[in-house]
């Protein structure tokens, strides 16, 4: 997986995350969360970080995975995988 990311990275190195689009969002025990959004991305990490700080685990599928087992996600550390040509909104 780490070497997947590296090579799409690495052709989309000019992305960043004040756009929308596809990003990856690493976790401390080695997983990634790979979602897509229709915001900027620096804003979607903000809301979900917002909903862990407030404890609304019903607002947020990746708050509730992170209190049910105590995991730490690097928001710091997301990377924009790629652009959001076709993105719609499920509202989950």
């Amino acid at each position: 997986m780490k070497n997947t990311i590296k090579t799409i990275r690495s052709r989309e190195d000019t992305l960043s995350t004040e756009t929308p689009g596809v990003y990856c969002t690493p976790c401390d025990c080695g997983k990634v969360s790979v979602q897509q959004t229709g915001r900027n991305i620096e804003t979607q990490c903000k809301k979900y970080m917002r909903h862990l700080c407030l404890g609304q685990l019903e607002a947020s599928a990746l708050a509730e995975r992170v209190m049910d087992a105590g995991e730490f996600i690097k928001f710091n550390n997301t990377c924009r995988l790629g652009m959001a040509t076709d993105y719609m909104d499920h509202g989950l």
